[in-house]
């Protein structure tokens, strides 16, 4: 049998790049993980239950207030990665990145003013049920708001960063941002005993990291700080808006259902369920870090690619992507909810109820699902089809609403998360569809195929909240290997296939 012959150098070299990227990703994700789950205990412990509720609150409104940048840091990721693909002229793309600088810089302005005249009245009405503590919340929210033009600005230059492929230079800030962003509080409680004080050191740490961005972009493009150069196309605006604009919509409306949970439950319940909740949540969106590694590279790459005659290769990139996703996150997502009641209890030393626990439990479940959803929405969002996410999560709204009012109210936290699961099942199922009907018909069958077992695995591993003994939890922890073993053919492949072709 003839050896199969090398692949060409410019393969290797593309797929020895991916690699790297994705080393470098995995490097500036990893740390931040590390030091929030190193943190929270501590900060929980030092300022209580109520107070750690409402500062969640705080940061749940900046996460917020941070998607709302008419999607400017994606649409230059995607139109720089287009224009790179043509190729086009160091002028064009300067332009265009100066235009988007010079948006972001004006939303976040006007955006940031907005935030920080209404905090007095956004801190009493989200928290109506603890008078307390609605003074410190305000000062935290009015300082954060000064941080808005820095983190939308920012998000233009991390956007032409990874369009480029240099997630090196990006890591450089995200991982000390990363850090300092749990770090910070916990300090700034122990020296002056005030979480505002923490908010003021979190908005100088957002500018130093988007100047230290800017002075990468500009030794990356030095057209960028030509002063001869025009500073604003309206043209070039256009073309962003078209991708960002509706993306837009979906950021708004997106993290609307994600966080909408927290503040119900903060008007209707109390602080101390919220702690119980976020707790849960952000232990479970930490397994949410394979596809924010991963995507962020490949996204580039699939931009560039779209538009372009699938071969049969690239039809199976999204197929690959997706098995290697769930067969990469199934083992830390059963294991974490199979011990989760052990892991829990001696992460957070007692200091929440078992709720904490079946919730995480179930919102693992869901959490799994969401790791393979991620590849179809990033397969939809990739051919520019925004203004079509943008429209599924405005129909999803209202009823997500309704099924969380219904099942809080029945149920309590353990029934927020159970929404939050049905909502993530809905929005697997409807991504599955359009991104398999781009696919050639027998990969459309093997990614609805995929998606299919990965929801019985989920389902499993949110069971375990039914399963009181640790020995059982053990034994059906194996089953969702079981379910997916089919699959590592696929996840092979995808490390031979390398790089989409760009």
């Amino acid at each position: 049998m003839n050896p199969a012959p090398p692949p060409p150098a410019g393969e290797t070299r593309s797929r020895l790049r991916l690699n790297r990227n994705l080393v470098l990703n995995a490097a500036g994700m990893a740390l931040p993980v590390v030091a929030s789950v190193l943190a929270l205990p501590f900060l929980v412990a030092l300022v209580g239950t109520a107070r750690f509720g409402a500062f969640a609150l705080v940061l749940a409104v900046l996460a917020y207030v941070s998607l709302l940048d008419l999607g400017l840091g994606s649409a230059v990721t995607w139109k720089i990665a287009t224009l790179l693909a043509r190729p086009a002229t160091q002028e064009e793309i300067a332009l265009t990145v100066r235009t988007a600088a010079v948006a972001a810089l004006a939303i976040g302005i006007a955006v940031g003013g907005v935030w920080f005249l209404y905090s007095p009245a956004l801190a009493a009405a989200a928290l109506a049920q603890e008078g307390q503590l609605v003074p410190e919340a305000a000062a935290c929210l009015a300082a954060l708001a000064l941080a808005t033009p820095a983190i939308y600005f920012g998000a233009v230059t991390s956007g032409l960063l990874a369009a480029y492929g240099e997630f090196g230079r990006l890591n450089v800030t995200r991982v000390p941002a990363g850090v300092l962003n749990y770090v910070l509080p916990v300090l700034a409680v122990r020296l002056w005993g005030d979480l505002a004080t923490a908010c003021y050191l979190l908005v100088v740490v957002r500018y130093a990291a988007t100047f230290v961005q800017v002075a990468q972009c500009a030794r990356l493009c030095p057209e960028l700080v030509e002063r001869e150069r025009p500073v604003f196309s309206r043209m070039a605006l256009g073309s962003l808006l078209g991708f960002g604009g509706w993306l837009t919509v979906s950021n708004t409306v997106g993290p609307l259902m994600v966080y909408m949970d927290r503040f119900y439950l903060a008007t209707t319940r109390s602080a101390e369920q919220v702690t119980q909740y976020v707790t849960a949540h952000e232990l479970a969106s930490k397994l949410l870090l394979l596809p924010a590694l991963v995507l962020p590279v490949y996204f580039p790459l699939l931009a560039a690619s779209i538009s372009r005659p699938r071969e049969d290769a690239q039809s199976m990139q999204p197929i690959q992507l997706a098995a290697g996703m769930a067969l990469a996150s199934c083992i830390p997502s059963a294991v974490a909810a199979a011990f989760a009641p052990e892991l829990i209890g001696v992460w957070m030393r007692g200091l929440v109820p078992s709720i904490t626990t079946s919730a995480f439990q179930v919102l693992a479940g869901a959490v799994f699902v969401n790791c393979v959803a991620q590849v179809f929405y990033t397969m939809v969002q990739a051919a520019g089809r925004t203004a079509l996410i943008a429209r599924i999560h405005l129909l999803e709204l209202p009823v997500y609403g309704a099924v969380l009012w219904y099942l809080t109210a029945r149920h309590g936290v353990l029934g927020v998360a159970g929404a939050w699961a049905l909502r993530v099942a809905v929005d697997s199922v409807v991504f599955c569809g359009f991104a398999a009907a781009d696919l050639p018909r027998p990969m459309a069958r093997r990614l609805w195929h995929l998606l299919g077992t990965s929801m019985l695995v989920g389902i499993v591993i949110a069971g375990f909240s039914q399963v009181p003994q640790a020995h059982l939890r053990a034994w059906v922890a194996l089953l969702p290997l079981i379910f997916l073993a089919g699959w590592w053919r696929d996840l092979k492949s995808l490390f031979r296939a390398g790089a989409p072709r760009a």
